[in-house]
Order: C-alpha cells, then structure tokens, then sequence
C-alpha cells in the first residue's frame, strides 16, 4: 500500500497513527523503517497520538501510562538514514509473526547501482511487493510527489505524479493519495483530503 504526498502533507502523521492504531488497538506486531526521524522522534510523535496532546505539550519524561503501553506493544523501529531494500528484507524476515511494516519514505530506500534512479525505485518498488507477499503482511510505503503537484491549479494528485518510477503505481496494490487544496500548507489546522487512486 502506497500513501504519497508532497513535502508536509502529513505522510508521516498519518503513518504514525495508523502504527498508534495497529500496535496499541490491534496488538498487530509492526516494523517500522524511519529514514528521517530517530527512534526517539517517532516515539514523542506516538506518545502525543496516544495522549491526544502536541509534541511541545509533552511532558519529560513521559507518562508512566504511555510508557506503559510502549512496553506492551508490539513495535520496532529502526532508525537507520540510508537502508538497502536487501537489509530491510532481513530485519523483516527476523521479526516473527510480523503483520506490518512501515516505510518512511521509499525514496530513501537502496538498491544497489543502477542505471538509473527510476530503475532503482522501481527494483525497490518490486522488493517491497515481494516481501509483503512472502511474509504474509501488509507493506505500507509512502512515497512523495513530483514537483508538478505544487505549481498546478489543479491540486489533486494522479497517479503519474508519483515520484521517480512508474513500477510503484504498477506493483502497488493500493495506492492513497494525501493533499490538500490550500495555499498555505504551513496552517496550524490544515484540512486535508484523502484520495483512493488504485
């Protein structure tokens, strides 16, 4: 499952709500690969979904309740700048009864050399498929957006805006789009839309 965006639409938000309802809700043993937060980053952000505060409003150190409720869930995250599509398998394939696994962003996923960034995506795009299917659980991808997005009256996304290779639309099953209409994407309330586009 592919949720794209562009820059500060709130992929990771909203991936971080999904692994809040996946790991406290349903126990669903997840994996989290965040390429541009810490460990510790992804956790305030969790921590702040779980109590229904703002980051900033958190207190240091955290709750014992949600301290509490981290110890019992079912999460890791690796933090890891620069992953290889072939080391994410691995860790994945370590981690029994996984249910989920979250990218965070699949555009600083490795592939090894290619001739090019789009075949690298693509081969990327192919690994993660695979993984999902013979790990039996649910990959979810964000991905961002070509530039094209940002400069167009139109501001709905299409599919042929995802960003650097056509095979992350073609192995994708499901493919979500994250946007927003407004001008000012830096709105402290911001509505946003959801677009079911494969």
């Amino acid at each position: 499952v592919v949720v794209a965006g562009s820059p500060g639409a709130g992929k990771s938000t909203l991936a971080c709500q999904m692994s809040v309802e996946a790991c406290f809700t349903a126990k669903l043993p997840t994996l989290i690969f965040s390429t541009e937060m810490t460990r510790a980053q992804w956790g305030h952000w969790m921590a702040a979904n779980v109590a229904a505060m703002s980051t900033a409003s958190l207190p240091n150190p955290l709750p014992e309740p949600v301290l509490s409720w981290w110890r019992a869930s079912p999460i890791s995250v690796a933090d890891a700048g620069q992953v290889h599509i072939t080391d994410l398998r691995a860790v994945a394939e370590g981690r029994l009864g996984l249910r989920l696994v979250i990218v965070d962003h699949i555009g600083r996923i490795g592939a090894g050399r290619k001739e090019s960034r789009v075949q690298e995506v693509g081969q990327v795009a192919r690994g993660l498929k695979s993984l999902a299917k013979d790990l039996h659980c649910t990959v979810l991808a964000l991905c961002q957006l070509n530039r094209r997005v940002e400069g167009a009256d139109e501001k709905e996304p299409r599919l042929d805006d995802l960003r650097e290779s056509g095979e992350i639309e073609q192995e994708a099953d499901a493919v979500l789009f994250l946007w927003t209409d407004e001008k000012d994407t830096k709105q402290a309330k911001l509505k946003s839309y959801i677009t079911v586009a494969k």
